[in-house]
C-alpha cells in the first residue's frame, strides 16, 4: 500500500516535531554510534573484496557515496566518517543539487551513442569527489537547502550527472525510515530516488544502500511507493547510553550480510 501525499506530509511534520527536541550533543553522540557500525560494514566489504580477488591490489579503495549532515536541523553528522574514509584511502563522493538539464544538454545526451546517458529533466543530484579532509573543512552551507556541497568544473559536473561514478556503498539520509521494511521517506523532492534510478540505468545495478538516522527518525508509519527505494540496511543512533548504534535489516541475503558485517 502506498502512502498518499497528504499522509507523507503529515508524517514529515510529525517526525520534524520529534527531532525538534534533540540537542546537538545528542546528535553527535548518536552520530558516533552510527559511525562505528558503518565503519564495520566498510571494513567487511574490504575483506570480502580482497578475499574474492575482485580487485587488482589488496586494500584498493572503495568508493563511498556520502552526505554531509545539515547543521540547522538534527541529522546524523557524517563529518567524522568522511575523514575516517579519506584517512584509510577510500574515495568519498558527495552530492550536489543541480537544476534540470537545459534543452541543449538534453539534445547532446540524446545524440550520444550511450543510450543510458539521459540528461535529467528535473532537479537532480550529481555525486562529486571530495579530494581531502581539508576540502571538507572548507565547505560552507549554501543554496536553497543550506547544504555543504562539493564543487567541480561545469564540464565535470555535467559528466558526473550523465554518468554517475561507480559506488560500492551509498550512505543515505532521511526524514524517516521504517525499522523493518527499511522504507524511506525524504523531504519530498525525490532527489535520491531519481539518482538511484539514473544510476541503475547507467550501471545496471545500485550500490549497497545503507540508510543512517537518529533513533527519533524510525517510524512504522513510513510507507514507500513504487518510486521509493528501500535500503539494504538502516543504522540508527540506538538508545541513550548504548555503546553502538542499532542495525535494522530485512531477512534477505544482503540484509543478513549487513547484519553480520556490522557486528
Amino acid at each position: 500500500m502506498s502512502a498518499t501525499p497528504t499522509a507523507k506530509k503529515e508524517l514529515r511534520r510529525t517526525l520534524r516535531a520529534a527531532l525538534s527536541g534533540v540537542s546537538r550533543t545528542e546528535v553527535l553522540q548518536q552520530s558516533h554510534r552510527v559511525q562505528l557500525r558503518v565503519q564495520r560494514i566498510v571494513e567487511q566489504l574490504h575483506r570480502d573484496r580482497d578475499r574474492e580477488g575482485k580487485r587488482a591490489e589488496a586494500r584498493a579503495p572503495l568508493s563511498v557515496g556520502l552526505y554531509l549532515g545539515m547543521t540547522h536541523q538534527p541529522e546524523v553528522d557524517t563529518d567524522a566518517l568522511a575523514r575516517w574514509l579519506l584517512q584509510r584511502g577510500d574515495a568519498v563522493w558527495l552530492p550536489r543539487c543541480l537544476p534540470a538539464a537545459k534543452q541543449s544538454e538534453r539534445s547532446a545526451a540524446s545524440a550520444a551513442s550511450d543510450a543510458s546517458a539521459q540528461a535529467p529533466t528535473r532537479p537532480h543530484l550529481a555525486f562529486l569527489p571530495l579530494p581531502s579532509a581539508e576540502s571538507l573543512t572548507a565547505l560552507q552551507p549554501q543554496g536553497k537547502y543550506r547544504l555543504r556541497e562539493p564543487t567541480a568544473s561545469p564540464a565535470a559536473t555535467r559528466s558526473y550527472a550523465l554518468h554517475p561514478a561507480p559506488l560500492d556503498i551509498l550512505v543515505v539520509p532521511c526524514v524517516g525510515f521504517h525499522p523493518r521494511t527499511l522504507a524511506r521517506i525524504g523531504w519530498g523532492a525525490g532527489y535520491y530516488d531519481e539518482f538511484l534510478e539514473r544510476y541503475r540505468r547507467v550501471h545496471g545495478r545500485v550500490p549497497l544502500l545503507v540508510g543512517v538516522c537518529l533513533e527519533q527518525q524510525l517510524s512504522v508509519g513510513v510507507v514507500g511507493d513504487a518510486r521509493d527505494w528501500a535500503m539494504d540496511a538502516v543504522v540508527s543512533g540506538g538508545a541513550a547510553g548504548a555503546a553502538e548504534g542499532s542495525v535494522h535489516v530485512r531477512g534477505d541475503e544482503v540484509g543478513e550480510w549487513c547484519s553480520r558485517a556490522a557486528q
